[in-house]
């Protein structure tokens, strides 16, 4: 089970690095949408497309993680300077999930 954080970021490599970093280090896979021609962050996914709002940029990396990952089962947004939960792990927020919400699909 994969647990994702997906976020638009516009936001200088040196700024984002730590907080993806944190995501990766509490058990999130990170999928990153940027624009064509800036410099790409060291996470999992990376899309690059023209800026078209926030939700529609979660909606296509949602749609994109869906499509490449099989074992996908929750995924979250935020901002690229929003850190995780350091207190939990992404497993530790699944299931919580699962607990409150039921399935995931």
């Amino acid at each position: 089970m994969n647990v994702w954080f997906a976020v638009p970021s516009k936001r200088r490599l040196e700024s984002t690095r730590p907080v993806f970093a944190e995501w990766a280090r509490t058990g999130y896979k990170v999928a990153v949408m940027i624009d064509p021609g800036d410099p790409e962050p060291d996470v999992d996914m990376v899309i690059r497309a023209p800026y078209a709002g926030y939700s529609r940029s979660v909606n296509a990396l949602a749609h994109a993680i869906l499509r490449h990952d099989g074992a996908a089962q929750w995924i979250v947004t935020g901002g690229d300077d929003t850190y995780p939960d350091r207190t939990k792990e992404a497993q530790d927020i699944a299931i919580e999930c699962y607990e409150h919400f039921g399935k995931s699909t």
